[in-house]
């Protein structure tokens, strides 16, 4: 996998407009009775919606994974980065056959 450039820069603009976007986020009715049997469980997602707009500290999840060194394999998706890092606990990497 070829290195590249790895930066992340989350701005307050970014993080204002994820707050308003997920605080007009339209939810679904759920059909009664349904729990997990038609995928995700609205009630479970509305809570998790929830906790990132009122408790997940974005500001500092960014800040840690600027902690990156400054180059690493990763893939590219449309609006998505997906780094592949080691660990640093040796054993964790050969468990997983790295």
């Amino acid at each position: 996998m070829k290195k590249q450039p790895f930066h992340i820069d989350v701005t307050e603009e970014i993080l204002d407009d994820l707050q308003e976007r997920l605080a007009r986020t339209r939810w679904a009715d759920e059909p009664a009775g349904a729990g997990w049997s038609y995928g995700m469980n609205p009630d479970y997602l509305r809570r998790l919606v929830e906790y990132w707009r009122q408790d997940y500290d974005w500001r500092t999840q960014a800040l840690w994974a600027k902690g990156y060194p400054e180059t690493a394999p990763f893939v590219k998706a449309p609006e998505a980065y997906v780094a592949f890092l080691r660990s640093a606990i040796v054993e964790l990497g050969k468990s997983a056959g790295l």
